[in-house]
């Protein structure tokens, strides 16, 4: 067990550092699942099982991510705008809600 989804591993040494990964090491978090049930899985890794993921929810967790890397990394909170993470057109976005799609390029999703 470790403490945070996105931190080095002390036992082998993995550090999640693409959306894939930090997605998977999300899912396989005490934020999903029982401590109960990830220590089994850890025992089964150990014997060289691996951990089992569903393709579409690792993607849409990987999406979430970068939404969110991408808000943090370009919102401005002097002027609120951002440029649009699908065409680049500068918009005043919601702070709240952490936008990163204009409002025609959210249209399109």
């Amino acid at each position: 067990m470790k403490w945070g989804a996105w931190v080095r591993c002390r036992a082998c040494g993995f550090e999640p550092s693409t959306s894939t990964d930090q997605a998977k090491s999300l899912l396989a978090s005490d934020h999903y699942f029982s401590v109960e049930y990830l220590e089994r899985a850890a025992e089964q890794f150990k014997e060289g099982r691996p951990l089992v993921f569903l393709d579409e929810q690792v993607s849409l967790v990987a999406k979430d991510i970068e939404r969110r890397q991408y808000f943090l990394l370009n919102f401005n909170p002097e002027d609120h705008f951002i440029p649009c993470m699908k065409c680049g057109k500068r918009f005043a976005a919601d702070d709240e809600k952490e936008e990163v799609l204009c409002p025609a390029c959210s249209l399109e999703e």
